[in-house]
């Protein structure tokens, strides 16, 4: 497993090398949430220093909704060139008419709330 951060960026990089100049590319990194569901917990600090320096993109959009996010020391990896969003997700149940604990400026759509701060 310890190579697999350094080939999935090797092989985004390669897809988006010729890009051009003017192009901003952003990624999202996706935990899962299909039925409750997640493919993916713990935090960044595991992959963060292969996510942000050998990662050629732009912006990253990261999912800290809960404990499984882990904290945002990770984020120390971030140079200066490239900004960093933590998106937070909160599903409610589908009868419900507010959840209670979502963030002020949040939207909603389809049962979900979110808030996105960059």
């Amino acid at each position: 497993m310890d190579e697999l951060p350094r080939t999935s960026a090797a092989l985004i990089n390669w897809v988006i090398d010729d890009r051009p100049s003017d192009l901003t590319v952003g990624v999202h990194l996706c935990r899962g949430n299909f039925r409750s569901t997640h493919f993916a917990e713990g935090g960044y600090e595991s992959v963060a220093e292969v996510l942000f320096s050998e990662l050629n993109v732009d912006t990253y959009f990261l999912e800290y909704d809960g404990e499984r996010s882990g904290d945002f020391s990770p984020l120390r990896f971030v140079p200066p060139s490239k900004t960093a969003c933590s998106v937070w997700c909160h599903r409610r149940s589908l009868g419900s008419k507010r959840s209670t604990n979502s963030p002020p400026g949040s939207t909603r759509r389809r049962g979900m709330s979110r808030t996105t701060s960059c």
